[in-house]
């Protein structure tokens, strides 16, 4: 390898192109991560060489990273090229700001000798082969339609008029525009309004704007640098790329394996071009002024990960029959990959991929009437569980032979069995595991269908992995508080399953646009002397007690009296759920005894959606029986312990509020708790592997979340005894959200005493 310090006038001024290799992420950069933090370098070095006036020399460089390029071999007119190994983001940021730096200076008739200067960086100028090789930087193949615009708009008006931008419907959001052109009207407007800062009298100083005009172009031009590397023959491309990372934009798993993918395509002399196109472009491009499907981030966990990672993630495991992490993506692929014959082309490696994408897609992209697999796929997002994918994708794939109505059944079975574990309170750790076993099982059977995929369900004992019964089913339905044990959201996904079984094809088919709250029939506050105690208070929190209405709804009638809540559910709401209430005979009294009904009948509706292959109606009633006279026994719930799904008082966010709070109070005091209290707080055993799994999963929620709201990780209160430390899952859960880089003991230290700081003095200046 070969380094030499160029500024940027150095690195464009030369005929050249810089090529971004087609399988290379698109422009990823953003105003808050890269933008605003570059612009203040540039702009904070015009001013210093502004102030600075004829004592300029003595004005240091700054650094703005480094450059890998590989030459390109070029024939005949073609203009000399580099290949852009790593920095692709960064040469083509200062080719979008010496654009709209030109543009600028264009239309302020300003002087020759500056936009010749602009010209010169940012179009070549000479004899060519084609078109496009005027341009200095030639992105990947999903930005260069978009590049070529933004480089020839010359206003950020026409701009607009191309790429307007797009509300999304009944929200204050915009669809997104390509990253490119926003980082273009960026810049602009950062460059404009640098040019026409006023003087401190607030005149505007023709003098003034031309000297900050020369600060601008020299501190750009000049006194900006870059490391470029050029490799040499014996270096691998491959290698150095894996190994270094872009300015704050860490490499996606998917940006490895593309990269692999197509170097291997480019050793044995394929058509990387035509592979591009027709097998991966639909993952990079950008759609409809919105991004891209495959773009989109989706929760897993306590992370939220581009669509197109858990996809691959999904496909291996599905491929492969292994279990292992997401973090492990591309090692794993690469694994798959050498697993495949020799002689199975880069192509058809390509088509399998591509094959299973559109399956993916498929899952997320209904077309339309709403299908079982729609309402499955929903439903799913709702409870978090996505290692069922890779069983879907061989039922959707073409390698399972089984038919359609079979196949639906199988999705009810899943949906079932994921559901009654959910109302249940049973653990959803090992579903990664019991769904890759099912997936083998279907694979090595020489019979597929509905009564095969139960079977296999129903073989599963033990309380980590049983299907629970109608008993246990119908027991947990009506006497547990699940208001208070499960999310909002969860709570809200049933009711809303419960309510599209009752329609029939006499209702119309309504589109409810309105967001939907879940109401208490009894409230939990009730007005004083409006309603009758309840002689099971506990069963306010029961499904029985719980209904759908829109906010507005919930908010004018909340806590007043039954007398008035009845008939106004009955004439307002559109629900098939609500219509229980239409007939309901006593206007002055919900009693106990009426939310037990209730709830009887709605269980009886939720053992259809979800059913258990043993079951019968003779079973079905036995249940309501048993339950009716069990409930009197039940007093409290508040000293049942948290279960490994939901804990006790948690949010709809999924926190446990109470310790959430706790550890707010501590770092308001400037203190640190230890494992051992919150532990006792929590009722949990130290001495059990289970239990110190279930403290970490809280703490990390609530960590994730405040990461999520851009503040300290509050975790990091939480401390050993002895040591005065946090748990080296703390420091993972830090590495996993990208807060933490480093790798030894002093790393761990100076993050932990910086973190520890910053939560202290957030939550210190919040109010209580």
């Amino acid at each position: 390898m070969k380094p030499s310090t160029l500024t940027v006038f150095e690195l464009f001024e030369k005929e050249r192109r810089y090529v971004v290799p087609l399988f290379q992420r698109p422009y990823v950069w953003t105003e808050e991560k890269q933008w605003q933090p570059l612009w203040e370098d540039i702009s904070a070095k015009a001013d210093e060489l502004l102030y600075m006036g004829d004592d300029s020399i003595e004005v240091g460089t700054h650094f703005l990273g480094a450059a890998v390029l590989s030459e390109i071999k070029t024939f005949g007119r073609q203009v000399a090229a580099r290949e852009i190994i790593d920095g692709q983001q960064r040469l083509t940021t200062l080719q979008i700001i010496l654009t709209a730096f030109r543009d600028i200076v264009l239309a302020r008739n300003g002087d020759e000798s500056t936009v010749k200067i602009l010209n010169r960086l940012t179009l070549n100028d000479c004899r060519m082969e084609d078109q496009y090789e005027q341009y200095k930087v030639w992105p990947t193949t999903a930005d260069r339609r978009v590049f070529e615009t933004v480089v020839n708009s010359g206003t950020p008006q026409r701009l607009d008029e191309i790429y307007p931008l797009t509300r999304i419907p009944r929200t204050q959001r915009f669809y997104e525009r390509p990253r490119l052109t926003e980082a273009y009207q960026f810049f602009h407007k950062k460059i404009w309004e640098y040019l026409h800062q006023t003087e401190d009298n607030g005149r505007q100083d023709e003098g003034n704007s031309l000297r900050r005009l020369d600060s601008l172009i020299d501190a750009i031009t000049k006194f900006m640098q870059i490391v470029v590397i050029e490799l040499e023959d014996k270096d691998d491309p491959q290698i150095i790329f894996e190994t270094l990372n872009a300015r704050g934009e860490p490499l996606l798993p998917s940006d490895l394996i593309r990269n692999f993918v197509f170097l291997e395509a480019t050793r044995r002399r394929e058509d990387v071009e035509r592979l591009y196109r027709d097998y991966w472009q639909h993952f990079d491009e950008y759609q409809d002024g919105d991004a891209s499907f495959w773009k989109e981030d989706e929760r897993q966990g306590r992370l939220f990960r581009p669509r197109i990672d858990l996809f691959m993630f999904h496909f291996l495991v599905f491929q492969t029959g292994r279990d292992f992490l997401i973090t492990h993506l591309f090692q794993e692929y690469r694994r798959w990959w050498n697993e495949l014959p020799d002689s199975f082309s880069v192509e058809k490696r390509l088509q399998i991929i591509h094959k299973y994408s559109q399956v993916y897609k498929g899952f997320f992209q209904s077309s339309g009437k709403p299908s079982r697999l729609d309402l499955f796929v929903h439903r799913l997002s709702m409870l978090d569980t996505s290692t069922v994918y890779p069983v879907l994708l061989f039922l959707f794939g073409g390698e399972a032979q089984i038919e359609a109505v079979e196949r639906d059944g199988v999705i009810v079975d899943l949906e079932s069995y994921l559901v009654r574990r959910l109302v249940c309170r049973l653990s959803s750790k090992n579903y990664n595991r019991i769904f890759l076993t099912l997936l083998r099982n279907l694979r090595r059977g020489e019979r597929l269908d509905r009564g095969t995929v139960r079977q296999l369900l129903l073989e599963l004992k033990g309380d980590n992995v049983r299907w629970p019964d109608d008993a246990e089913f119908g027991k947990a339905w009506m006497i547990n508080p699940l208001y208070l044990w499960l999310t909002q959201v969860r709570v809200r996904m049933l009711l809303e399953a419960i309510d599209l079984q009752l329609e029939t094809g006499k209702q119309e088919q309504l589109h409810i646009k309105s967001s939907l709250s879940i109401e208490h029939i009894y409230p939990q506050a009730p007005q004083a002397g409006a309603w009758s105690p309840l002689d099971q208070e506990a069963l306010v929190h029961t499904f029985g007690n719980l209904t759908l209405l829109t906010q507005n709804l919930n908010s004018a009638i909340s806590n007043g009296p039954f007398s008035a809540k009845r008939p106004e559910i009955a004439r307002q709401s559109r629900l098939r759920l609500n219509a229980y209430f239409q007939d309901y005979d006593n206007d002055d009294v919900w009693s106990a005894a009426d939310i037990v009904k209730r709830g009887a009948e709605l269980y009886n509706i939720a053992h259809n959606i979800w059913p258990y292959p043993l079951s019968s109606n003779d079973q079905r009633n036995v249940v309501v029986e048993t339950i009716v006279t069990e409930i009197s026994s039940v007093d409290t719930y508040n000293d049942d312990p948290i279960a490994d799904e939901e804990a006790q008082g948690t949010s709809e966010d999924g926190l446990n509020n109470v310790l959430y709070e706790y550890l707010k109070q501590v770092a308001r005091a400037e203190g640190t708790v230890t494992y051992t209290e919150i532990a006792q707080m929590l009722g949990l055993n130290m001495q059990s592997q289970s239990d110190r799994n279930e403290l970490g999963r809280v703490l990390g929620a609530i960590s994730t979340y405040e990461y999520l709201h851009e503040r300290p990780l509050l975790s990091v209160v939480t401390v050993f005894t002895n040591e005065g430390f946090p748990s080296n899952g703390f420091f993972t859960l830090a590495k996993d959200v990208g807060k933490f880089l480093g790798s030894t003991e002093m790393d761990k230290l100076t993050f932990f005493a910086t973190e520890l700081k910053a939560a202290h003095q957030f939550w210190k200046h919040q109010d209580q």
